[in-house]
């Protein structure tokens, strides 16, 4: 183990209420036994289940946190297991043991009757399902349900935090991960891995749209198969039944928050909570400057709706927040070291896991796959296609002057287009939009997501890919303007479009839009 290692747990022996916070949410499933009851770093808070595939003579041992949930059935010779949470807002079905049911009714059919079926699904879940056939697993819509696989010493492992498996297998963080995060470069910005990389060279992330097949490890894509068809705004009413479902579907299940800022995505998400508002709550934080001027939007916004809004305001000092070095160091090693130290977002969630009592937090991610990101982020009309390692390697992280390790990083992308087929894409899908959703949502967007676990659970009512596609159907200059959602705010909430109160988002100055198209631009020539 390394100093880290026997560090923490040194913490968690002094203080061991918070041995439930390790991999809190997570799980494992590997074909060894692994010893759970107690000790480190299980500490007797997981559960296990069996997941046997009596044709392929697969045992597969599912662990999972007890803050983590588990639903399976079986039918014939088919056997599948959901981990996480999903509803359904086209049939308004949201009890998992009731959806994984229709799941196997659907493969029963096709493969591609399965395949359409789960993408009908929203929430942050895990699905495995086997048959005489296979073994495959897949992941929500954009991987908030984080998938790190491989096999160690001849064992199979997948697990929602690759740390966990070094842990139990002894491995360390690969040089090539280390130079990477240690770059001066990586302090700038999001915190991401490249492609499929993790923080360690025996384990891989899977990728949104694609299916692993846990017989041979090979990737499969399954979406998108057809193509993108146009639509226009008078088909807009499609997305707006969703997401009104969406809203009535969690009020169903959970007792519901929503974190709310002065965006667009976050608007809409009120807009479609409209005749909901009696049975959510409404919350905003303020750790930075940016953080203030969107709770105060959202507080204005809240206030002039009628209604009740909480801003939870950061301590800006460690001691003032309970047990600070304790929660964020578990924070660190939850998320194997990846993440930029920073204690403002570090205070943020310790905070929430200390002094807050959220049930489940909606939040409006994800969204930005259809709002054409990086067309607004380096003020494009258009782009060169196919995207080469070396484009989306300035997408990525901005690194100018070290070219070993930017090698590194088009290598990883290069793996990244070759694994999961990227860019054999059908008419109309634009391959900005689908390296958006693809990439920077699993590695940075649900790691993210991810570290508030500790506090609370979340759900994303765009993270789901028959709604995301719908969007994706619209213009690009609609889309390039936010036409289109300021349109659904609008027809959802007059009252809220009207108000015409938003952020400043730093996305949109002209400056920094420049030096973001020079840099990639330039970056890319050689």
């Amino acid at each position: 183990m390394s100093n880290k290692d026997h560090y923490l747990m040194s913490l968690l022996e002094e203080y061991p209420k918070y041995k439930e916070m390790l991999f809190c949410r997570g799980y494992i499933i590997t074909t060894k036994e692994l010893g759970y009851n107690s000790g480190y770093p299980f500490y007797g808070k997981w559960d296990k289940f069996e997941f046997c595939n009596e044709t392929n003579k697969v045992n597969l041992n599912i662990y999972l946190h007890n803050w983590q949930q588990c639903y399976s059935h079986k039918e014939d010779d088919i056997s599948i297991a959901l981990i996480g949470h999903a509803y359904n807002p086209f049939d308004m079905k949201y009890q998992e043991s009731e959806i994984i049911k229709d799941c196997i009714d659907s493969y029963k059919k096709s493969r591609n009757a399965f395949f359409e079926k789960v993408s009908e699904l929203t929430g942050s879940h895990l699905i495995m399902l086997s048959s005489k056939d296979e073994i495959i697993v897949l992941q929500d819509g954009c991987g908030m349900m984080p998938l790190y696989y491989g096999k160690v010493n001849e064992e199979l492992y997948l697990s929602s935090h690759g740390q966990l498996v070094a842990d139990i297998c002894g491995l360390s963080m690969s040089n090539e991960i280390q130079n990477y995060t240690k770059a001066s470069f990586y302090k700038i910005g999001i915190t991401q891995l490249c492609g499929l990389n993790s923080p360690f060279s025996e384990l891989t992330m899977l990728s949104p749209n694609t299916t692993l097949n846990l017989n041979n490890l090979l990737v499969e894509r399954f979406y998108p198969k057809l193509a993108l068809s146009p639509a226009d705004l008078g088909t807009k009413s499609n997305i707006e039944d969703v997401l009104k479902n969406s809203i009535k579907l969690c009020t169903e299940k959970w007792d519901c928050s929503i974190s709310l800022t002065g965006g667009v995505d976050s608007k809409m998400t009120l807009a479609a909570a409209n005749d909901c508002y009696g049975k959510l709550k409404y919350f905003s934080y303020i750790s930075s400057e940016a953080e203030s001027k969107d709770a105060t939007a959202a507080s204005e916004i809240c206030s002039n709706l009628g209604l009740e809004h909480t801003i939870y305001e950061i301590p800006q000092e460690n001691s003032m927040i309970r047990d600070f070095n304790i929660v964020a160091s578990i924070m660190d090693h939850n998320q194997a070291y990846i993440r930029r130290k920073d204690n403002q977002d570090a205070r943020k969630r310790a905070y929430f896991a200390n002094h807050t009592n959220i049930k489940m937090e909606i939040r409006s991610n994800v969204s930005e796959v259809g709002r054409a990101f990086y067309y607004k982020k380096l003020g494009k009309k258009r782009f060169r296609y196919p995207l080469t390692p070396r484009n989306m390697s300035n997408l990525s992280k901005r690194n100018f002057f070290q070219r070993d390790i930017l090698k590194f990083m088009d290598n990883s992308f290069m793996h990244f287009i070759d694994v999961t087929s990227f860019g054999d894409f059908p008419k109309g899908f634009d391959e900005s939009d689908m390296f958006y959703w693809e990439n920077r949502m699993p590695a940075w967007g649900a790691l993210a997501i991810q570290s508030f676990d500790i506090s609370h659970e979340t759900t994303i009512i765009y993270n789901n890919r028959k709604l995301l596609e719908m969007y994706l159907r619209f213009p690009l200059e609609d889309r390039i303007s936010d036409k289109l959602q300021q349109t659904i705010i609008r027809d959802l909430n007059p009252k809220l479009f009207e108000m015409n109160i938003s952020n400043n988002n730093a996305m949109k100055n002209k400056k920094r839009i420049l030096l973001e198209r020079i840099f990639f631009e330039l970056n890319s020539l050689f």
